[in-house]
């Protein structure tokens, strides 16, 4: 953290800075393996949550129509949305994790 506040100076306040300074050094430290490896990371766990939440919106109407019963569409209804939240909290964490890796890269370049 010493690092990373000598090298930028004061750390921007507005989100629409800080989103600006954090998208210029993850362009300048993309081809890095730990970014690498975590964007990717987040890209996965951001495609299974959008899947997921789909799967937990459309999955219970073709359980009405081609089953006719309640009882297997609301059960699956709940575990499609207890994943969904799973993968939510997961992608959440990868992004996280993401951001952490491009800023860790910048605060221990000599030369930067």
């Amino acid at each position: 953290m010493q690092n990373l506040l000598r090298k930028m100076g004061s750390l921007p306040q507005d989100p629409k800075e800080q989103n600006t300074k954090w998208y210029s050094l993850y362009k300048r430290y993309s081809e890095s393996v730990t970014v690498k490896e975590a964007h990717r990371s987040f890209l996965l766990a951001r495609d299974l949550c959008s899947v997921s939440f789909l799967f937990a919106v459309f999955g219970p109407w073709g359980l009405l129509l081609f089953q006719h019963t309640g009882k297997w569409a609301l059960l699956y209804f709940v575990v499609m949305v207890l994943q969904y939240f799973v993968l939510a909290l997961v992608a959440q964490n990868y992004g996280n994790r993401f951001v952490c890796n491009v800023i860790a890269e910048y605060a221990s370049d000599p030369n930067s």
